[in-house]
């Protein structure tokens, strides 16, 4: 039943087992936070439904979620290895999200196919799927300030380590972007496989960024060496995930801002790599 909405791309599920092996504190929090202590929980695109573990009940939940429209896009991106790494996000809002309290992103690396063993109760001969492991972005997420112009797209980054005890081939991503006062969803997104989002290394492939002076009085230069015949372009973001500019490599190769802090300059190929570095900035 979940695989034919998972294969479409229509659900980014979540099983949540409130003790045992599988429990840590990002359950515990979404217990609190959505007032459920179920063993196990089914999350669907990052909302709870008491619906136990009917079938036609969970069908209506999901169907329910996805007649709903939405105006924001999730897109994730990995680089690294079956032992750490980076996820890079790219949030992106069609217009006013129209949020009641502050808007988050809530993002989690799962594992499935774990067999459960000892500790694991009357699951200890059973097949998991969709377990949370670890969040890129910390267990309470990360605050997104849209204010336009839209579309607007946020950028933010975050890291990630695989346990010895987890299969980085059954590793997977979900993703969801909600509203913190009454939890409603603006969009979720699964990515099956940490595999089919890894980016390359850009040292492999004669990709190269370098941006200096670093710290800057507010105007730096941008260096980019690109592998072959690909074509690039850099982005610059403020610690809030904010675009302030953007342009092709030969545009980008001086960079002005106006306001201290941290930025990270982004370098991405039309080849599909990507790198990243930061700049202070001090005025």
């Amino acid at each position: 039943m979940m695989d034919t909405y998972i294969d479409n791309g229509e659900l980014a599920p979540l099983i949540l087992f409130y003790n045992g092996p599988a429990n840590w504190n990002f359950i515990n929090l979404i217990s609190s936070f959505y007032g459920t202590g179920y063993t196990p929980s089914l999350f669907s695109d990052g909302n709870f439904a008491q619906a136990g573990w009917n079938q036609t009940a969970c069908i209506n939940a999901i169907n329910s979620s996805l007649a709903e429209p939405s105006y924001l896009s999730i897109d994730a991106s990995t680089a690294g290895d079956a032992t750490s790494g980076t996820v890079f996000y790219n949030i992106t809002a069609e217009q006013d999200l129209a949020s009641v309290g502050m808007v988050r992103l809530i993002s989690v690396l799962v594992e499935s196919d774990v067999e459960g063993g000892a500790g694991w109760g009357g699951y200890s001969s059973q097949t998991m799927r969709w377990l949370p492991r670890m969040s890129p972005v910390g267990v309470t997420g990360v605050q997104l300030e849209f204010e336009g112009p839209y579309p607007q797209t946020i950028s933010l980054q975050g890291e990630y380590t695989i346990d010895s005890d987890w299969d980085y081939d059954n590793m997977g991503l979900v993703t969801f972007v909600i509203d913190y006062s009454d939890k409603s969803v603006f969009n979720a997104s699964y990515y099956q496989s940490l595999s089919d989002i890894l980016g390359i290394e850009g040292s492999e492939l004669d990709l190269n960024l370098s941006v200096g002076p670093n710290p800057s009085t507010g105007n730096f230069s941008v260096n980019a060496v690109l592998p072959g015949n690909s074509t690039g372009t850099v982005e610059v973001f403020n610690i809030a995930g904010r675009m302030v500019a953007s342009g092709s490599v030969n545009e980008m190769q001086s960079v002005s801002v106006d306001e201290s802090g941290l930025y990270l300059v982004r370098l991405s190929t039309s080849d599909g790599m990507s790198t990243t570095e930061s700049v202070a900035v001090i005025r």
